[in-house]
């Protein structure tokens, strides 16, 4: 009977440490987004949808090697 009380406190409190893991990482958002922060939605309103200034692009190429991905965007 001991074993089986130990096994059921033990996953009592290992399901409390995941619901305090998944708390942590909500309540970051909630902060980040209290602060002003936010997700953007870019979408293709027959703009140019160059997020990154070509400006940057050429610098960021001359310090690390992207590959093509900088043409991606």
């Amino acid at each position: 009977q001991r074993v089986i009380d130990t096994q059921t406190s033990l996953v009592s409190q290992q399901d409390l440490w995941t619901q305090t893991q998944g708390s942590i990482a909500t309540n970051l958002i909630e902060m980040y987004r209290a602060l002003g922060g936010g997700w953007e939605i870019r979408q293709a309103n027959g703009r140019n949808n160059n997020y990154v200034p070509e400006k940057l692009k050429t610098k960021m190429r001359k310090r690390t090697d992207w590959g093509n991905y900088l043409d991606q965007q």
